[in-house]
């Protein structure tokens, strides 16, 4: 619900960057499960 009022009265901007970070987290958290598991 939060996620939609967000993306309403923000600019694609902030959208594209929210996307970057939350990829940016999800290679970091695959690259020490790769860490771990080796």
């Amino acid at each position: 619900i939060r996620t939609g009022l967000l993306l309403s009265g923000a600019p694609g901007y902030w959208y594209q960057a929210f996307i970057g970070i939350v990829l940016i987290v999800a290679a970091t958290i695959h690259l020490k499960m790769m860490g771990i598991r080796e």
